[in-house]
């Protein structure tokens, strides 16, 4: 089965991380990708690297004004003319909307990818309509698509799933050499992480790393971890917040913000570390005692998938799709923009460690169970198969 992937923009986030770990198991099988979006940038190199390949899309024309919506149908249409796929994935929200705009005019099946919880116009929403499946990342994500009007039968949930090798409480390559038990070798894992990243950054051995990870914008809502840092109490359990993400946007606001946050991180008793992007998120989250995550909006978030795998106790809003994660007793869930209720809820993990690491095994199983890549990419599989015939 030959599978076209589009994609709109050049860098890695959740979507396009998500992505990945499904081809990586279903290249396993007879599931071949190629992709379409711009050539060159972080997302391109990991195609590169995973065999798949590129056909270089901008969406734009050489003045980067965007195709209108005339421009863009010609140009997917003539696009699967060219590659003959079997069928046509669009990554996210908005090649989806184009893809199905363009769909009465292919004769393959069409998916798109929901990752977004957004109200869209009339117009958007019925440019998704034509679809042969609407894939969401959560029954949240599937819920604000019913409500404007998409069709229930062929508008469905798929998970995401992370690597639970990859994303684990201990190295894999250290637990291959360690003579333990699987719970040692994990306390064994997260201690050595949290001793490095302590040395890295200069925090005492007495300091519990509390970390957020995201990109640094309004929805993420790191405004409110700040706040709720400084009403930790004085004789809690010192406690050392660490934000890793950056900025996207270039407006005027998203830069206020982010300096605004740097601002109220440096007036905290113990200032807060602005790590930036880091590309050792899986040695990084093992390290981290609390992962605190206070999202105004969350479809499916990806890092608390990765931190509850990878043996992180979390803290984080409840919005979105994110109840659908943690059940009762796998992680604590506050309402968003609520500092007093986030510091609460972090000074009790903070404060009894045997807590804290009953809730984070009790997450870890709860991914092992329901969001490995393994079952992520094999419900894909069972969408795709149920769309397309059987291969020879």
């Amino acid at each position: 089965m030959r599978v076209l992937m589009l994609f709109e923009y050049p860098s890695l986030n959740g979507g396009e991380y998500s992505f990945l770990a499904h081809a990586a198991v279903l290249q396993q099988r007879d599931c071949r990708f190629l992709a379409a979006g711009p050539p060159q940038g972080e997302l391109a190199a990991a195609l590169a690297q995973r065999q798949i390949p590129l056909h270089p899309c901008s969406w734009r024309h050489a003045d980067q004004r965007r195709f209108s919506r005339t421009e863009m149908i010609e140009h997917l249409v003539d696009l699967v003319q060219q590659t003959e796929p079997d069928l046509v994935h669009a990554n996210s929200l908005s090649m989806a909307r184009w893809l199905g705009a363009a769909a009465p005019r292919l004769t393959i099946p069409c998916v798109g990818h929901v990752r977004d919880i957004v109200k869209l116009s009339k117009a958007a929403a019925a440019d998704l309509q034509p679809l042969s499946r609407l894939l969401c990342v959560s029954a949240a994500t599937r819920a604000m698509r019913l409500e404007q009007g998409a069709d229930p039968e062929r508008t469905q949930v798929l998970y995401n799933g992370v690597d639970t090798v990859r994303f684990a409480p201990c190295d894999p390559a250290d637990e291959q050499h360690h003579e333990s038990t699987h719970e040692q070798a994990a306390a064994n894992g997260r201690d050595q992480a949290g001793r490095a990243l302590r040395q890295e950054l200069g925090v005492p051995a007495d300091v519990c790393l509390a970390g957020g990870v995201g990109q640094i914008g309004m929805r993420k809502g790191w405004d409110t971890l700040l706040q709720a840092a400084a009403l930790l109490a004085p004789d809690a359990l010192p406690v050392q917040i660490v934000l890793v993400g950056e900025r996207h946007s270039q407006k005027d606001e998203a830069i206020a913000y982010e300096q605004a946050l740097h601002a109220a991180g440096a007036r905290l008793a113990r200032p807060a570390l602005f790590l930036g992007r880091r590309d050792d998120m899986p040695s990084l989250l093992r390290a981290f005692d609390l992962l605190v995550h206070p999202a105004r909006q969350e479809p499916l978030g990806r890092v608390l998938l990765e931190a509850a795998a990878s043996g992180a106790a979390v803290v984080t809003t409840e919005v979105g799709g994110t109840p659908e994660i943690f059940p009762p007793g796998t992680a604590l869930l506050v309402p968003q923009d609520d500092p007093p209720a986030l510091a609460a809820a972090m000074a009790s993990l903070l404060n009894d460690p045997p807590q804290r690491l009953h809730q984070a095994a009790a997450a870890r199983q709860r991914i092992l169970e329901q969001f490995t890549d393994t079952r992520a990419a094999t419900n894909l599989e069972v969408h795709y198969r149920s769309l397309v015939a059987p291969c020879d």
